[in-house]
């Protein structure tokens, strides 16, 4: 069974955290350890912390990296990614959340 289809009724992004929630479902479903998706992508566990506590977001390589670890399409991996920087670019100039919502979901 294809993970990505599993996770497509589990995932619910609050446009904050949605890329980290969206690997931690794939580390569960993968029965995979942050130590372990570390070391496949190449870069230190303190490095992947960092993604996880939001002090440093994904890049789109890191994501392409992630999706190459799972074994899986990178297609999710990078909208994710991409979403949550969009989300975060919001937040950071202060825009309305609500944008992000509706620019995402016309886009789906």
């Amino acid at each position: 069974m294809d993970a990505l289809k599993t996770l497509k009724k589990k995932v619910k992004p609050d446009y904050t955290t949605c890329f980290n929630d969206f690997i931690l479902d794939m580390l569960e479903l993968h029965a995979m350890t942050k130590a372990e998706l570390a070391r496949r992508i190449e870069t230190s566990p303190q490095t992947l912390s960092k993604m996880f506590n939001g002090s440093r977001p994904a890049t789109i390589d890191t994501a392409i990296k992630m999706a190459q670890a799972f074994r899986e399409d990178p297609n999710s991996f990078v909208y994710w990614a991409t979403k949550e920087e969009v989300a975060r670019a919001y937040v950071r100039n202060k825009m309305d959340i609500k944008k992000v919502e509706k620019l995402f979901s016309s886009a789906v």
